[in-house]
């Protein structure tokens, strides 16, 4: 199995389980979290994703990371099945995917904005403003994010 069908299966799922939990939010932050640590950490990831070190060191790695960030209990067992199922390297396609279907849920439409100089507040709000007077009938929320102009080079 592709690592894309692989993360689709495990978001569908932890999507699920976070609503019936009433906690899209939550875990959507705090998964965004983990994967900001495990890719700002090198030397983590390879003792992590590396087949030679045991489950139980990983296990163990993971569980003070998660305490650390103040994880919830849905997404510790979560982090924990990944581990046990050596599927960890996948969660960052996991995270973007879950993402995408917690928008659908919760009928958000994602926007990114790329613009050469950062905006001010004001300017964001009345972007905001705008493309939420633009949604259509099905009442869309709109979740905007902005791209920094150094990454335009």
């Amino acid at each position: 199995m592709t690592g894309t069908r692989v993360a689709r299966r495990y978001a569908k799922a932890l999507v699920g389980l976070a609503r019936e939990e009433r906690d899209l939010d939550r875990v959507r932050e705090k998964l965004k979290e983990l994967v900001a640590v495990m890719e700002g950490n090198r030397s983590l990831r390879s003792i992590l994703y590396g087949r030679s070190v045991q489950e139980s060191v990983k296990q163990e790695l993971m569980g003070k990371i998660l305490d650390r960030l103040d994880f919830p209990p849905l997404l510790r067992s979560f982090v924990a099945l990944l581990v046990k199922r050596d599927r960890l390297r996948f969660l960052a396609l996991i995270e973007n995917f879950f993402s995408r279907y917690a928008d659908e849920l919760q009928n958000r439409i994602r926007v990114d904005v790329v613009t050469a100089a950062d905006l001010t507040a004001a300017e964001t709000k009345s972007l905001v403003d705008r493309l939420e007077g633009c949604k259509s009938e099905s009442a869309a929320r709109f979740s905007m994010e902005a791209c920094e102009p150094n990454s335009l080079r």
